[in-house]
């Protein structure tokens, strides 16, 4: 890089108005280890049933991913907010607390509605590939196998 390159972008991303947290929106759900397959499993959500699926399902799966994935995209708005309000302006401890609170109030509806759709996904997957278990009796009368 020349340091043309530089300086012009830094002067491109110089304004806290270019925040951009739209590469890092999953991480605000998949913090945990084990990231999207934690929550899947968390949420009894089969991931190989999800990966697998095909046809209708597939398509109304897809639908409800679409939706979850806006709705994750709308909390880097709600976040990027918060941090130019806060970190980019001189606010008092009681204005941060303030806009802090603000905000998850303004998320908390958004992972309702993203839990939602994922209760959704497990319904769909529920109802088209419902768990398969037997039950066997054993000859001898010593109880159940399953």
């Amino acid at each position: 890089m020349e340091i043309k390159d530089f300086l012009n972008k830094w002067k491109t991303y110089s304004d806290p108005m270019n925040l951009d947290l739209s590469n890092v929106y999953s991480v605000l759900f998949c913090k945990k280890d084990g990231g999207i397959s934690y929550i899947l499993s968390d949420l009894d959500i089969d991931e190989e049933d999800l990966l697998n699926c095909d046809g209708e399902v597939k398509e109304e799966i897809l639908q409800s991913l679409k939706t979850i994935d806006g709705l994750m995209n709308q909390t880097t708005v709600v976040m990027k907010d918060y941090i130019i309000e806060t970190i980019f302006n001189e606010v008092d401890d009681e204005t941060v607390l303030e806009k802090y609170q603000t905000s998850n109030q303004s998320l908390n509806p958004i992972y309702k509605q993203i839990v939602s759709e994922f209760n959704k996904i497990k319904e769909i997957l529920f109802n088209h590939y419902p768990p398969s278990f037997s039950v066997n009796f054993t000859v001898d009368g010593s109880g159940l196998e399953i």
